[in-house]
């Protein structure tokens, strides 16, 4: 599926208006939306879309957050020890974690922020105060094969 068609049917979906779940509990909306994009439910730990595009939902009034990014080590430009020592925090368990939520145009507790880069094509997560890029992630490259 390209760009053009996943685009076309997130569209066709749209212009449903509400549709009432498929399946009671926390995993109903997941499993409708998935129904009506036409993916096939599976328990793999690989992405809906051509082994590449997770398809993410949630329920319109939900608290939960959704995790778009996870540790990728090919995107981060300084190690992961440095990192964690520099922006980490002492968990429960006494010791040095980094276990953090970013939102554009909001800055973190811990300093850190994302900054779109339009002209690159770039998301780049940024120290608030040296504004040196910690990690960056493509927009093509997550968009890829869509």
């Amino acid at each position: 599926m390209n760009l053009k068609e996943v685009q076309s049917k997130l569209r066709e979906i749209k212009d449903m208006g509400f549709i009432e779940s498929l399946r009671r509990g926390p995993t109903g909306v997941g499993y409708t939306f998935e129904s009506l994009f036409g993916v096939k439910e599976n328990n793999l730990p690989i992405a809906d879309i051509g082994g590449r595009v997770e398809i993410k939902s949630i329920r319109k009034d939900s608290q939960s957050l959704v995790t778009l990014f996870t540790f990728n080590r090919g995107v981060w430009h300084i190690p992961q020890k440095q990192l964690i020592k520099k922006y980490g925090y002492v968990d429960s368990k006494k010791r040095y974690a980094l276990k953090n939520t970013v939102f554009y145009n909001r800055p973190a507790m811990q300093g850190i922020s994302l900054e779109v880069d339009e002209e690159k094509n770039l998301i780049n997560l940024i120290d608030n105060d040296t504004y040196q890029i910690l990690a960056t992630w493509d927009v093509y490259v997550m968009s890829e094969n869509l």
